[in-house]
This record gives C-alpha cells, structure tokens and sequence, in this order.
C-alpha cells in the first residue's frame, strides 16, 4: 500500500480561537469548526489581527467578482416579499420623500385628497381652467361706443369736443365795454 499523506488543520470554535488569539506560523491554517471560516498566519499577528481568508491569492479578504471562477452568467430574480421593518432607515427614508413632496403645505391642503377638494374634485382642472381663461378678454383689448351699456345714452345732448359759442350763449360773461379796460 502506497504512503498517504495526511494534511491537519490548527482548529477550534471561533469563541476558542478568540479567548486564546494565538499567533500562526507563517502560512499555517486556523479553521474555525463552527462557521468553517479560515485565517492564514504571517508569523506575527495574533489571530484577531488576521482577516478571514478567500480564494484569493493575494490575501486580501474580499474578492473581485471577475476573479470568482465556476460562477453562474445569470441570476435568475426570485419572487419574495419583505415588511418596512426588514428594510434599514425604511419610515424615516418616506417620510423625508414626503416632506419634499408637501414642502411644507398647510395643514389643510397636505394630502391627495384635500388638494382634489380644493379643486373640486376636477379630474380635468387644467382642461377647465383653460376653457375659462380662454373666455376672458385679453388685457389688451378695444370697445365701440355700442359695446358699453349705457354710453351712448349718457353721451347724447352732449357737445361734440370742437364746437364755438356765441356771446349770448355764455353766462356769467362781463360787458365787452368792462373788458377793454382790464
């Protein structure tokens, strides 16, 4: 029978390997039994110095995604649900969209339905508001004497702006003889 080669870990719980924190000889393996997680020693650091090891050749304790190998191309979604609870900062991440959304309205016009009160509950207000405004004069705008109700009533017996008089006309006038001498 051919000589076999047996290779062992250094191992223990992480619990242990955290109360001893021993230092492992460069390139000896510690393997944490409970959640299968290893470190690689230096020589010199003790073992919560070290980072968790990954198949990495560098060392280092995170991965480049292109670096993994045997990976799938896709990931197909699953259908899943969570509560608001499940998702950090969640209440005060809608709240803080809402505040923006209101900015600071009143009390009384703060919400959907308030705001469809306010007008009328008019699904189309653009659409009203348009065909009324587009009613109104313009602000520029002329008018005929007949587009005033009354004018021409209260403008009839009255003298046309160029117009002479003759002195018996004019009351109140002093004697030509009076004036000669002024």
């Amino acid at each position: 029978m051919p000589a076999q080669t047996v290779i062992k870990l250094r191992r223990g719980t992480a619990a242990q390997w955290t109360s001893t924190n021993p230092v492992l000889a460069a390139g000896e393996i510690g393997l944490e039994t409970d959640t299968l997680r290893t470190k690689y020693g230096n020589g010199t650091s003790t073992w919560t110095a070290l980072s968790y090891s990954v198949a990495d050749a560098s060392g280092t304790s995170s991965v480049d995604w292109t670096s993994v190998l045997n990976k799938p191309s896709t990931f197909p979604p699953s259908t899943h649900t969570h509560v608001a609870s499940d998702i950090t900062n969640i209440q005060s991440y809608v709240d803080g969209r809402i505040n923006l959304v209101i900015d600071g309205a009143p009390a009384a016009l703060d919400t959907l339905n308030e705001l469809a009160a306010a007008l009328g509950d008019d699904a189309n207000f653009a659409s009203t508001v348009t065909t009324s405004l587009a009613g109104k004069a313009s602000t520029v705008h002329t008018h005929t004497i007949a587009n005033v109700t009354g004018l021409q009533t209260a403008l009839d017996g009255k003298a046309n702006t160029s117009h002479t008089h003759t002195m018996q006309q004019v009351h109140d006038m002093p004697h030509p003889f009076l004036l000669m001498g002024a």
